[in-house]
Formats: C-alpha cells, structure tokens, sequence
C-alpha cells in the first residue's frame, strides 16, 4: 500500500504546482522528474506519451523568449490536432497547464519589454494584473494563429475542442 500512497502523494504535489501560475520553473522541473518514475507498468504507455509530449512542449516554453518563439510554441502544442494536444489524463493536463502559464509569462515579459507605440496599452500594462495582461496578449496571439489557418478564433477552438473541455466556463 506505501507506493501507492507515495505515488498519490507525488501526483498530488506535482498538480498542485503545475497548477499555480505562480510557480517556479524549478518547481515544475522538479515536479515532471518526481512523476517520471511512477509513470510505467501496464496501461501505462498512453499516460506516459502525453506527459513526455508536455513536458517536451513545457521545455519548449522556456525558451521561447520572442514573440515569435512563443507563437511557434503555441502553434506547435497548443493548436496542434493532436492526441496529445487534448490528452485526458489529469498529469499530463496539469503539465499542459504549467506549459501555458510559462508561455503567459513568457509573452507578457516579450510584449511588454519593448514599450508600446500606443500609450493605452503602456497604462494598461501598468494598471492591469500581469496574469490578466499576459492572457490577453495570448488570446490575441492564438487569434493571429487562427487567421493564419484561414480560421476564426473561436472555430479554431472548436476544431480542436472535440469534447468541449475548451469551451467550458
């Protein structure tokens, strides 16, 4: 019974900082090394895909500096039609969560650094909470990505939201 409390107790701590916008990326990194080890035996191999393909994507976000780095990271992982891109195991969910709140950070910090050419959006990067600014700029972002693919936003999300988790409040 102790590995399976000691398992439950990694994946919990792991969610948990996976979770909070205001991790670490040390804390992160430490939490997929912890969760590594305990994804194996059967039934295994579908879990333990989709939280290598995240934590390949987190790695990406990283270093994705530029806006667009960023954008290349979004439209790699993000909107990418792929089985790992809407996985349903709650890790690697939790590690997607970690990969779009390094890319917020990380977009918030490209957008802002170089001052803005509108002084509305240099008083709104000053009054407006950085989370709330960063995922505004994202939601600008995946719209330019929609565009791109001759999409609307919002049926780009439900091209790639097939159950709906997307959309949900």
């Amino acid at each position: 019974m102790r590995p399976m409390a000691d398992q439950y107790f990694i994946y919990s701590r792991a969610m948990q900082t996976f979770e909070d916008y205001e991790s670490r990326d040390e804390d992160v990194q430490e939490s997929i090394e912890a969760v590594k080890p305990h994804l194996r035996g059967p039934g295994a191999d579908l879990p333990r895909a989709a939280f290598e393909w995240w934590t390949t994507a987190y790695a990406a976000a990283r270093e994705a500096r530029s806006v667009g780095a960023i954008k290349g990271v979004a439209r790699e992982y993000l909107c990418a039609d792929h089985e790992h891109a809407r996985t349903p195991y709650n890790i690697a969910q939790g590690l997607m969560k970690a990969t779009v709140h390094r890319l917020w950070k990380n977009l918030y910090h490209a957008r802002t650094s170089c001052g803005h050419a509108r002084p509305r959006e240099a008083i709104r990067d000053a009054f407006v909470p950085e989370r709330e600014r960063a995922i505004e700029y994202m939601r600008e972002l995946l719209g330019e990505i929609a565009a791109e693919r001759g999409e609307t936003a919002e049926g780009m999300v439900s091209r790639l939201d097939r159950d709906g988790g997307l959309s949900a409040p």
